[in-house]
């Protein structure tokens, strides 16, 4: 019988456990094995999948079946996580500090900002300003002193771009939304530093566009091969044994360590990597910083 849900890897689990069946683990568990399994189901799938095995005779492991290829395009590490629309510029002010008007701009107090397709003070485009004293349709460019800056005439957009480190002549780039672990750039002698976290975790290259090779995040059961289906069982079990089976643990977690060697070498024999995904991803700056 093919394994098509969490509920299905689950139950080879309490199989080996000795303990009852569940039938539903992710909408509303009920018993102590339901809400067990609940409880640990996506962190060890997740650490499974990023090769987090707890066998120590086992290093990290890449898995054929979960790596991706995908092309990043540049989108200037910022924190985006509330979505900033760019706003319209309608006044700026020649005086120190400068004064923009960007009616319901929305922005903070210290937030960083970037100005850009302003006509006549065009000293201003281009610039990364700190918000201060801002009001509701205003804010001042902290330490900018526009006062011999040519006249504001018309337009111009502003922002909020906050770097999330110094590198010097580098690009930013969003991550795919199923990342999971980062494996390679492609790229010949690409180099990369990750930085944030969560959603405002970001990847800096010094290489433009490049192809990023990656494991994902799969949820989707019937795309696990059998070998992991039993790999991530087993390690379900063996987490579980010491509240639903202690006097097992250590015959479990040999089953367990079994099954991860069995599915890392059949894995192996699979050198096929995943598709080529293209992000469609708006291109949000030209990137690069120093």
């Amino acid at each position: 019988m093919a394994i098509t849900d969490a509920e299905g890897i689950c139950n080879i689990a309490m199989h080996r456990l000795g303990a009852n069946k569940v039938s539903d683990i992710t909408t509303s568990p009920t018993s102590a094995e339901e809400i067990a399994c609940n409880d640990i189901y996506e962190q060890i799938r997740d650490e499974m999948l990023m090769g987090i095995f707890s066998v120590p005779e086992l290093g990290d492991y890449n898995w054929q079946f979960a790596k991706r290829h995908q092309q990043l395009y540049k989108a200037f590490g910022y924190d985006e996580t509330d979505g900033f629309d760019e706003m319209t510029i309608t006044g700026i002010t020649a005086a120190n500090p400068a004064v923009v008007t960007a009616v319901a701009h929305g922005f903070t107090n210290g937030w960083q900002v970037y100005i850009d397709n302003v006509s006549g003070m065009v000293e201003m485009n281009g610039l990364y300003v700190r918000v201060s004293e801002k009001a509701d349709d205003t804010f001042e460019c902290y330490g900018l002193d526009s006062t011999n800056f040519t006249a504001y005439t018309s337009g111009g957009t502003v922002v909020r771009k906050e770097p999330l480190a110094d590198y010097a002549t580098g690009y930013g780039y969003d991550f795919p939304a199923d990342f999971l672990k980062i494996v390679t750039l492609e790229d010949k002698d690409a180099q990369y530093e990750l930085v944030g976290s969560g959603d405002s975790e970001r990847l800096l290259s010094n290489y433009e566009e490049p192809i990023l090779v990656y494991i994902a995040q799969i949820t989707t059961v019937t795309e696990f091969p059998i070998g992991f289906i039993r790999a991530l069982a087993g390690r379900i079990a063996y987490e579980l044994a010491p509240s639903l089976s202690p006097k097992n643990v250590d015959a479990i977690y040999k089953m367990y360590a079994v099954d991860v060697k069995d599915a890392i070498e059949a894995d192996a024999k699979n050198v096929t990597p995943g598709s080529l995904i293209e992000q469609k991803n708006r291109i949000v700056d030209e990137g690069g910083w120093g």
